[in-house]
């Protein structure tokens, strides 16, 4: 960055990339000198009081008394970083039987301990471990398992070595808010199917939430509670229910008997991505709520949160759980679409006994499979929330949440989507229409420069087809010869045979709106053949066919379906043998429908441009520009100002003409350029020397 230029702008750039370093350097400093910021030494008791400031407390803490601090929403956590004593332990009392698991770590994550601990009304302390190295440090943490039917915690004291150094542990970049109901609690998750329900049972660090999470490194919020619903509770004879979620969602403490009541400050926390799971408990038992009604009660809910949490502006996630069909999932889709979030179908679990823990609910194992499901969608969703691109007039640059390390199966399927204006088609053509690309495993059909959507391959709507199995919207309707087809995991397996076809139809009328959805993706393989001849239709307009390119390997086909179809509304997704004899096997996975998300914190790209998805680049890569502009007589000939509109670490597309905002005026002229080589060269030396005196600093540190 500090390169000697005479351009007013890029003097400026360069000091404030000098200050930038000048607070990494004060922070090293204050460290070197022993003066690290939040640091605190245990005091002679070994007592640390819970309003250390070394302390981080994460999720929802009634502080009124702050030496004693009370939580009851499951996944709640309390950590620090500790250095010099061979001992841990806590002060903490449950008002039932509360169970926390307990963490100590290296500093690099590797684990040292996992313990899980049952609390009572004791206020003994508890001593964790007494055989710590002094001279390394570990990070701590409590987590809370269990939901607040189990109680309210109440801690009272952190225990270590008398003189040891506690500091704040690492903030984490993002930040999400779970809603949900038993399955987000993890009621039941490690247990054996069959097994009775306890505190023993729930363990809320093992759920699809806490793992999504972990995973896309994000400080997390739970509020949920066994039993709940948008508008009716489980097994409730009113409707709506006195107190359902959206009545309860916003308290400090989950159990008003124990002063529950109090609203949580919403300046406390604001998310980046609110994932809310609810219906299940809406839809469990009779008499179901209404469709109007119920949509219109889940429609108000998420406004509360959006005006609650308006400065944030989160994404907003809505899965319809493993343990309810339709009418709830499309009822859930609607709400999504009316809202502008991205519907998630979390039908990925293989069912009891496998997947299933007590009382139906999922296992461990059917929760990772959840959050297999979620995090790619989680992840472009955090990206999308936190870059702004907006183009010139003159250049577009456009970026994807999917990095290299994704798995190709994964259900949002980020990493392999290429949207593209190249080869246009006409709507009305009844000819298909096909382009492989050739520097790609993708192929994109029927993609057309008129969806000026800019996103890159991001979801909005989504409605899944078959993702590790059929989803609940659909049913099989396939006449292929019996035999020659199974409805397997991750995969359909199909031998294309006689003009057979695996026809997966909407279960309730035509609930492909063209409206809500935009492509049809999924993924094929030959299975170590290739060339069989396999048309996909969009029933019931069977007279535009999609014939598959198919190899032996696995690839990602794109179809642009408001592109390539005349009407709006279809029921259903067909893979048709086109030779009349008999193929070689087929596998067919992760077939999705969705529209591109669509909102103000996303990239926009206009109508003209091409937007390309970029797949697998792990490195920067630097846009080009064909434009030259004649620099002053100071700046070298070989040297090159380059700007960036987003992190290092982020891959954009090169263009030829895509030029660098610094070294253009926003009239797109050349910036002014101070006058007289002597002060260009006075100003460039200082420049040299103050980088080289940061650059030994940072080296020292």
């Amino acid at each position: 960055r500090c390169v000697p230029l005479c351009h007013a702008s890029a003097i400026i750039s360069c000091m404030k990339t000098m200050l930038s370093i000048l607070v990494v350097v004060y922070v090293c400093l204050c460290s070197l000198l022993g003066g690290a910021l939040g640091d605190s030494t245990v005091p002679a008791s070994g007592a640390v009081s819970p309003n250390d400031p070394s302390i981080l407390y994460i999720g929802r803490f009634d502080t009124t008394n702050p030496i004693a601090p009370r939580a009851d929403w499951a996944g709640v956590s309390i950590s620090a970083v500790v250095t010099g004593t061979s001992s841990f332990g806590f002060t903490m009392t449950s008002s039932n039987n509360d169970a926390v698991r307990v963490f100590v770590r290296l500093l690099d994550g590797t684990p040292v301990l996992d313990q899980d601990l049952t609390l009572s009304s004791s206020t003994a302390p508890i001593m964790v471990s007494t055989s710590l190295t002094k001279s390394t440090s570990y990070t701590v943490l409590i987590y809370k398992r269990t939901e607040a039917i189990f109680g309210t915690i109440t801690l009272s004291s952190l225990l270590f070595e008398a003189e040891s150094v506690l500091r704040l542990p690492p903030r984490a970049p993002y930040r999400m808010h779970f809603i949900g109901d038993s399955i987000t609690s993890g009621y039941g998750n490690t247990g054996t199917f069959g097994c009775s329900f306890s505190s023993q049972t729930e363990d809320n660090y093992q759920t699809y939430a806490a793992q999504i999470s972990r995973a896309v490194s994000a400080e997390s919020m739970m509020t949920s509670w066994s039993g709940i619903g948008v508008a009716r509770n489980y097994n409730d004879w009113q409707y709506p229910s006195p107190i359902p979620m959206p009545k309860f969602w916003n308290r400090t403490l989950a159990n008003s008997q124990y002063g529950g009541g109090a609203e949580y400050s919403a300046s406390s926390f604001q998310p980046h991505v609110v994932f809310i799971n609810l219906g299940t408990n809406d839809y469990s038992t009779s008499p179901y709520p209404d469709q109007t009604s119920w949509q219109t009660y889940y429609i108000n809910f998420i406004n509360t949160i959006k005006a609650y949490y308006v400065v944030a502006q989160p994404k907003f996630i809505l899965a319809c759980g493993p343990m309810i069909g339709d009418p709830c999932c499309t009822y859930v889709q609607n709400v999504a679409m009316a809202t502008g979030s991205t519907f998630l179908d979390l039908h990925v679990t293989n069912g009891c006994p496998g997947d299933c823990g007590c009382d139906y609910h999922p296992n461990v194992q059917g929760h990772t499979k959840m959050a297999n499901a979620a995090i790619p969608i989680v992840r472009n969703l955090l990206q999308a929330h936190t870059t702004t691109i907006t183009p010139s007039s003159t250049s577009t640059s456009a970026m994807t949440g999917a990095s290299s390390s994704e798995d190709s199966s994964s259900r949002a399927l980020t990493s392999s989507l290429s949207l593209s204006s190249s080869s246009p088609s006409s709507t009305s053509s009844s000819s298909s229409r096909a382009q492989t690309m050739s520097t790609s495993s993708s192929t994109t059909i029927g993609s057309g420069s008129g969806s000026g959507s800019g996103t890159s391959g991001s979801m909005g709507f989504t409605l899944h087809v078959y993702v590790s199995g059929l989803s609940p919207s659909f049913q099989d309707n396939s006449w292929a010869t019996p035999g020659t087809y199974t409805l397997g995991v991750p995969s359909i397996m199909y031998t294309p045979s006689a003009w057979g076809a695996v026809a997966l139809n909407c279960r309730m009328g035509s609930c492909i709106d063209l409206n809500q959805v935009q492509y049809l993706t999924f993924q094929v393989s030959g299975n170590g053949n290739s060339g069989q001849l396999v048309n996909l239709y969009i029933s019931p307009y069977t007279n535009v066919a999609f014939p598959l390119s198919i190899t032996t390997t696995w690839q990602q086909v794109t179809i642009d379906l408001r592109q390539s179809l005349p009407i709006t509304t279809y029921n259903g997704v067909w893979f048709q043998d086109r030779s009349g004899g008999t193929q070689p096997q087929i596998l067919i996975k992760d077939i999705i429908l969705y529209a591109p998300a669509t909102s103000a914190t996303t990239m926009h790209a206009p109508a003209s441009s091409s937007v390309v998805a970029q797949t697998s680049s792990s490195s920067t890569s630097q846009p080009t520009s064909s434009a030259s502009s004649s620099l002053s007589s100071c700046v070298s000939t070989s040297s090159r100002a380059t700007s960036f509109s987003s992190s290092s670490s982020t891959s954009l597309p090169s263009s030829s003409s895509t030029t660098s905002s610094s070294s253009s005026s926003p009239s797109g002229g050349t910036p002014p350029t101070l006058s007289g080589a002597s002060t260009c060269q006075i100003l460039n030396s200082g420049a040299e020397l103050i980088c080289a005196l940061i650059f030994l600093v940072g080296l020292l540190c």
